[in-house]
């Protein structure tokens, strides 16, 4: 009875997380344009983004899900780190000591903005974490999804899988 209590809870932890919800109504509007400040201090304007396209993460370091998605994250940035008209934002509610810490711990290697929890819902919508955004060079929402894919392995395959040849069809 033992041994079948474990398995069944294994298998409500690994299945359980599949939670992932795209959100066509947003792919083909505006994306908000603003500035922003990394926690490096570098700036980021509308005229770095313009004509570039955009992938955003939305996470929190407490997040299980996001931290997940970071290993995947990274094999999709080394994918188009050569190509300048591709750019990683990560923004984070987190202070930027913790978001630092974050970035640290996981080798996250996109460029992370620290925000207000409203500053991020208006860029994000009503959305669970983590929530990833790609937005196209005329400044469009190509592609919008929140949750993620359990476990790690199923994630960072879901991320290759799913935004790599959202960008290959941008570019």
């Amino acid at each position: 009875m033992r041994n079948l209590l474990v398995i069944s809870t294994f298998l409500l932890i690994t299945f359980s997380g599949n939670t992932q919800t795209v959100h066509k109504k947003d792919e083909g509007k505006a994306y908000p344009s603003r500035s922003y400040i990394t926690i490096d201090g570098e700036k980021i304007d509308s005229n770095f983004l313009s004509n570039k396209i955009v992938m955003y993460n939305f996470y929190f370091d407490a997040c299980d899900a996001c931290r997940l998605e970071m290993k995947g994250l990274n094999q999709l940035y080394d994918r188009y780190s050569a190509n300048n008209n591709v750019v990683f934002i990560a923004i984070t509610p987190d202070n930027e000591e913790k978001a630092k810490l974050t970035q640290e711990r996981y080798g996250l290697k996109f460029k992370i903005i620290s925000l207000s929890g409203k500053e991020i819902a208006d860029l994000k919508g009503k959305t669970n974490y983590p929530t990833n955004i790609i937005v196209d060079k005329s400044g469009k929402v190509a592609f919008k999804e929140s949750g993620t894919v359990a476990p790690e392995y199923w994630t960072t395959k879901h991320v290759m899988e799913t935004f790599a040849p959202i960008i290959d069809n941008l570019k």
